[in-house]
């Protein structure tokens, strides 16, 4: 990564203190979180976003046998951890959501990404600790223009409010 890239982020939700950017598409993505703060602090008691800056551990792999894109990975630019007000255990963040900007000109080349993580929606995982983790994804985060992103908008309103 190119160290001009990195900045000191502005966001309290954001998991680093510093963080790489990617393209202008990222801080539009981040900006729209941040708009929709106080809607997110309305339906979780605690949350927060990673950067998915090169974690191997936040790789995840396309697991269907009959695609051609089986085994094939990558790391979602962003991960949401939530817990729901409507939660009683509050030692856990028990929902996990992968979020995905997309530039126009690659959305195409990257379509099975998006398919995949379609596939991942709703998906409940046994964690060592015997308790939940929801999966949760979302369609690619295309451009910050409603008209161009309105499916990611609908999509990560029904995220909130489930």
């Amino acid at each position: 990564k190119n160290d001009d890239n990195f900045e000191d982020s502005k966001f309290t939700w954001l998991y680093h203190k510093t963080f790489c950017y990617d393209s202008k598409l990222e801080r539009e993505f981040l900006e729209f979180i941040e708009s929709r703060k106080d809607d997110i602090d309305k339906m979780f008691s605690q949350w927060f976003i990673i950067r998915n800056e090169g974690f191997k551990e936040f790789k995840i792999y396309d697991n269907r046998v009959n695609e051609v894109t089986y085994a094939m990975g990558f790391e979602p630019d962003f991960i949401f951890f939530g817990k729901r007000l409507s939660e009683r255990n509050d030692k856990f963040l028990s929902i996990q959501c992968f979020m995905e900007t997309k530039g126009e000109h690659l959305a195409p080349k990257d379509s099975w990404k998006e398919d995949f993580l379609a596939m991942l929606k709703g998906k409940k995982i046994n964690t060592d600790t015997n308790q939940i983790l929801t999966l949760e994804s979302l369609p690619f985060f295309i451009n910050k223009d409603i008209s161009k992103n309105q499916t990611f908008i609908d999509e990560f309103d029904g995220f909130l409010n489930k």
